[in-house]
């Protein structure tokens, strides 16, 4: 669901300082521990890659850009933090910067924009960082950077979204998103002792799950509790949760309970450090490390898993398809920063070397 800033975080080469600006000491401990990890045995749940297989082929898609690195400012993206399809054509992406969403179709026209700073309807009080639609693309939810407030929206049509509802967490998260009239949401508050959150469109809590992170020290129980990458499967009433960077994707029905857990066998992740003192962040990645940093639907309502692989000057990873009603899936192929997928188009995002997103439209749909 985000274009996290990892990348700017997580270089190839050692860092003086950590996620949190603090001098490294000694590591503690790497997260997530092993406690902490899923334990997948059924070969029919262990997803390997593939280095043959292809993804995003020129062959295939022809490539049209959005975004430019000087232009008018509705040419200029800002920071993009989010892209979402919204099923009937469209796309939307959050520009953190400016503090909108801008709606495209899949020839890359802007139709409209929605969304502005502000403590009025439709209005963002915080960043805006994590984008979610629902109800085949009737309602449009906007996550703020620390999880506090949730701003909605309605879709009359296309070119028309008006204010629907804003409500307050109380928790600390950074991902979200929304399915069959509930906003689920991945984020941490002492007092609830759950991380996995059910709200209504009205922001009523009305059932948690899941506990805190396993860790003797608090301050890192609470921080890693609000750390995860959520899908919802609208069609199938399935949440897709990756805690931690881990290499397994669970599935939950919408009453909490574990429908299936998936492992991604050559996932090699970048680690989370717990340092001496209070101290934790990313530990400087190497080569080949990879970070989850996508879990999307397709119009069957099957899950999108995009892992990007980090290695100097480029900018890829894998595609894995998971059948959202029996956790089986397969390996897509590689692909460069894959965040939704609709109709065929696919849609890639990027803000290296500047902020832009680029829509994949298949050949045949050109012609």
């Amino acid at each position: 669901m985000l274009i996290r800033l990892l990348f700017t975080c997580l270089c190839l080469t050692y860092l003086p300082v950590n996620a949190s600006g603090m001098q490294l000491r000694d590591v503690v401990e790497f997260h997530p521990t092993s406690a902490n990890i899923p334990v997948v045995t059924d070969p029919c749940f262990i997803l390997h890659e593939e280095p043959e297989s292809v993804f995003v082929d020129d062959t295939i898609y022809e490539a049209i850009t959005i975004g430019v690195e000087e232009g008018e400012l509705d040419e200029i993206f800002g920071d993009i933090a989010d892209v979402e399809a919204a099923g009937d054509g469209t796309f939307l992406v959050l520009d953190r910067s400016s503090s909108e969403v801008r709606v495209y179709n899949f020839d890359g026209e802007l139709l409209t924009t929605f969304g502005r700073p502000g403590e009025g309807p439709g209005e963002f009080r915080r960043e805006p960082y994590d984008l979610s639609v629902a109800d085949n693309g009737r309602s449009v939810f906007v996550l703020d950077r620390f999880g506090d407030f949730v701003t909605g929206f309605g879709r009359q049509d296309a070119t028309t979204y008006s204010p629907k509802t804003v409500f307050y967490t109380d928790m600390i998260g950074h991902n979200g998103c929304a399915m069959n009239g509930h906003f689920w949401y991945y984020g941490y508050n002492p007092a609830v002792k759950r991380v996995l959150h059910k709200f209504t469109y009205e922001g009523e809590l009305v059932a948690s799950f899941l506990g805190f992170y396993d860790s003797p020290r608090e301050y890192i129980a609470q921080r890693l509790s609000r750390q995860g990458i959520m899908g919802c499967s609208e069609k199938h009433g399935i949440v897709a949760l990756n805690r931690v960077n881990a290499p397994v994707i669970t599935g939950y029905r919408e009453d909490g309970a574990p429908a299936w857990q998936v492992k991604l066998a050559d996932f090699k992740p970048v680690r989370m450090a717990e340092y001496e003192g209070p101290g934790w962040g990313w530990y400087p990645s190497r080569s080949g490390d990879s970070m989850i940093q996508e879990i999307a639907t397709d119009n069957d309502g099957n899950f999108l898993v995009y892992y990007a692989e980090l290695k100097a000057g480029v900018e890829s990873g894998h595609v894995f398809r998971i059948d959202a009603a029996t956790g089986e899936g397969a390996y897509l192929g590689r692909a460069p920063n894959v965040r939704a997928v609709e109709s065929g188009y696919v849609l890639s995002a990027s803000n290296n070397p500047f902020p832009h997103v680029t829509i994949y439209k298949p050949r045949a749909a050109s012609n």
